[in-house]
């Protein structure tokens, strides 16, 4: 039997005349090589498992400046997923001292213990001074997740809001 996997490795179940080591099969770096097909179902099962997916949230158009407020955008999950990372990213910038503070709410709570902050004069949650920490990690299927904005900056200029959500499937 021979089977692709993502990546467009070939592996085959057929003799064992060339085997495939753990780490090959792990690594996906099987082609025309025996796995057996207790290692072949292991494989294809922890892979699919594990899927890391990416969801991005427009909280707010992209010439007008963001105000403070509640549910400032809302999706519902479309699977359950366990959170590894939250982002924030905008187009333009604060330019006046303070930070950009964003909420993710599941069911009306929130799911980060410190919130999102963006820094003034930086485009990205990515380097921080305070990172974001996830008190909540497990997303459920069909879950209502808000976005709140509950700071601007002084000079409140920020638009073009984009909230990243990272996590296993």
């Amino acid at each position: 039997m021979s089977v692709r996997v993502s990546g467009g490795a070939k592996v085959t179940t057929k003799t064992p005349t060339n085997p495939a080591t753990q780490a090959e099969a792990d690594a996906l770096l099987v082609t025309n090589k025996y796995i057996s097909p207790k290692t072949l179902k292991s494989l294809l099962d922890t892979k699919q498992a594990t899927r890391t997916v990416v969801i991005q949230v427009a909280c707010s158009d992209l010439t007008t400046s963001l105000t403070t407020g509640l549910s400032k955008a809302y999706f519902r999950m479309p699977y359950a997923l366990t959170l590894t990372e939250v982002r924030a990213s905008l187009l333009t910038a604060g330019t006046v001292s303070g930070v950009t503070t964003i909420d993710i709410n599941e069911a009306g709570t929130t799911i980060l213990s410190t919130k999102l902050t963006i820094d003034f004069t930086a485009k990205t949650s990515v380097g921080a001074a305070t990172p974001a920490v996830i008190s909540d990690a497990a997303l459920a299927d069909d879950a209502i997740i808000t976005i709140d904005i509950d700071v601007v900056t002084g000079g409140a200029v920020e638009k073009g809001l984009i909230v990243t959500l990272i996590g296993n499937r």
